[in-house]
């Protein structure tokens, strides 16, 4: 009996070993699925917050070496971006922001909050939140354990690898919370055929402008103005994506430059630069524009920072 129970605990030890490499492997080689890593990192001093469009196209590596220079920010910066459905700003989000916001200052250094806006992130949806908030459901609130690596808690309820095509490296989530995409945009017609079918896709959604998502947008900037500076952007997409915005909400830019004018924070529109940009489908950068862009929010940033505007 003595030598079963041994043999039974020696074997339980190995399979926990086993899955522990596992998680790690799926960790290190960026082939987990697109929030895992964000669940397994530490509190963070400076974020960039929003939905897909951010997590792919704004890019904490080259934020970090364009302040590198600077002695203010408290650097490195993290991208807590996850998907339109996981993210929009609310009750939820605001709670997992809090819970990853490092409350406790370096000295003479400040937190750089990068804010993504756009109206799919600040809207109610008839199908999506028929039962409520859409995100109450995501690993964003379900989640309640973080800072762990590996976090059994996600691996049990929503660990995915997808499929082998997502596996073969298409879809990478960096350490530094960037949604890597490997895309290629030489082949024009698959680019075309991505944007017809995903603002096919976003004209069946029927949106309303939220006023509960706008009152926690502007309870976000309240609590990230205490650490530091806030910096709200809109970013570029394609020009059929935002007809399909203007059409929705059409003085949207206007409704977040209130906002930004009343809590004395910047507003960085670079929504109407539609053919600066490239998009994978209409919604998303490609990763080199999204390289670009990142280094021309930066220089507004540095521009605003400087007190020029």
């Amino acid at each position: 009996m003595k030598r079963f129970i041994i043999k039974t605990l020696w074997i339980g030890c190995v399979i926990a070993g086993l899955f522990v490499i596992f998680c790690l492997f799926l960790r290190y080689c960026g082939i987990s699925d697109f929030a895992y890593k964000r669940f397994t990192v530490g509190k963070q001093h400076s974020l960039v917050i929003g939905t897909s469009r951010s997590a792919q196209g704004i890019h904490p590596a080259v934020i970090n070496d364009y302040f590198s220079g600077n002695s203010e920010f408290s650097l490195p910066i993290y991208n807590f971006s996850f998907t339109v459905t996981d993210s929009p700003y609310g009750e939820v989000y605001y709670n997992a922001i809090r819970k990853i916001l490092n409350a406790d200052r370096e000295r003479n250094k400040k937190g750089l909050f990068i804010l993504s806006v756009d109206p799919w992130s600040l809207s109610m949806e008839d199908t999506w939140d028929a039962e409520g908030c859409r995100e109450k459901a995501s690993c964003v609130n379900k989640i309640k354990l973080t800072g762990m690596n590996p976090n059994f808690q996600y691996l049990a309820y929503y660990f995915q690898l997808r499929d082998m095509t997502w596996v073969d490296q298409t879809m990478q989530l960096q350490d530094d919370g960037w949604l890597k995409i490997n895309f290629s945009m030489a082949n024009t017609a698959l680019v075309n055929e991505n944007v017809k079918q995903k603002c096919a896709l976003y004209r069946t959604y029927r949106m309303t402008k939220s006023l509960y998502r706008l009152c926690w947008l502007e309870k976000t900037i309240v609590l990230l103005k205490q650490y530091g500076d806030v910096y709200m952007c809109r970013m570029p997409v394609h020009v059929e994506m935002l007809e399909i915005e203007n059409a929705n909400w059409g003085n949207f830019e206007e409704d977040i430059r209130k906002i930004s004018s009343f809590h004395g924070v910047p507003y960085i529109s670079f929504v109407y630069e539609v053919d600066k940009y490239r998009t994978i489908d209409g919604n998303h950068l490609c990763k080199d524009d999204g390289a670009l862009f990142t280094k021309n929010l930066c220089d507004s940033i540095k521009t605003y920072y400087n007190g020029i505007y």
